[in-house]
């Protein structure tokens, strides 16, 4: 069944802080350390930083490329929760059914939010190279064991959202997955459909480091794509077809 039909949109940022690299990685490969310092510096000032490396430099680099190098696994306080707890819950549990969509401030307590944001920042995890933007998939090492915690939190808070309408039970967790958009170098994420029962989108992003304040950078159109098979559901997913796509939400009138 796939989910609303999304448009996600370059949310512009910059660093808040010079780039974290595991110490032994440092020591070991001193060239991304100073590589990646630079870019921070230099990003500081300008839109798009551009480094050519020289001969010394690529040797040393080119064997780290496409590898999984570090992967911040610092685990969460035993006995805490991820999900912010304060939420009403059986409200919102009541206005998914209603709508089918909608969007939650605070829904993951501050202590979750640091650790996620420091596992994206930090794990050399993002393989995927788009055009503007990078991607992190399960298979490549986005897993952490926080995500599984928010998945028990969230089917006990609101089961009738996190439940098999056949069979009664639990959804399982499929897929996780995270992008990284760079405003210098694409307008991130086109129009797409994501194959779900359910499907939760979540910022990690400092909101200091926010640079529109006026949007979170996700457009979610209350549309779903009549997708029969897996071929149907590429082709919505194509870059090619963006404009379709758009055309598609503007002559069915979808919300926004």
């Amino acid at each position: 069944m796939p989910s609303l039909q999304t448009d996600s949109c370059n949310l512009p940022v910059r660093l808040p802080a010079p780039p974290q690299i595991h110490p032994p990685l440092a020591t070991r490969h001193p060239f991304s350390f100073l590589i990646a310092t630079r870019y921070w510096a230099a990003q500081q000032s300008a839109d798009v930083v551009t480094f050519v490396l020289r001969e010394q430099q690529h040797a040393a680099l080119h064997g780290l490329h496409n590898r999984l190098l570090y992967l911040n696994n610092d685990p969460y306080p035993q006995g805490s929760v991820a999900v912010n707890h304060d939420l009403a819950f059986d409200e919102i549990e009541e206005a998914y059914l209603r709508r089918g969509v909608l969007a939650i401030d605070g829904f993951l307590t501050s202590e979750a939010l640091e650790l996620l944001y420091k596992f994206a920042l930090e794990s050399t995890i993002y393989f995927d190279i788009k055009g503007g933007y990078l991607g992190a998939y399960s298979a490549d090492g986005m897993q952490h064991p926080i995500f599984m915690q928010i998945v028990d939190e969230l089917r006990s808070a609101m089961p009738r959202i996190f439940r098999n309408t056949s069979t009664g039970e639990p959804l399982d967790l499929i897929n996780v997955w995270s992008y990284k958009s760079d405003p210098a170098h694409g307008d991130g994420l086109g129009v797409h459909a994501d194959l779900a029962t359910v499907n939760l989108n979540f910022w990690v992003t400092p909101d200091e480091a926010n640079l529109n304040a006026s949007s979170g950078g996700l457009h979610v159109y209350e549309y779903k794509p009549e997708l029969v098979n897996h071929d149907e559901f590429a082709d919505v997913n194509s870059v090619d077809n963006i404009e379709r796509n758009l055309h598609r939400l503007k002559e069915s009138n979808a919300k926004c």
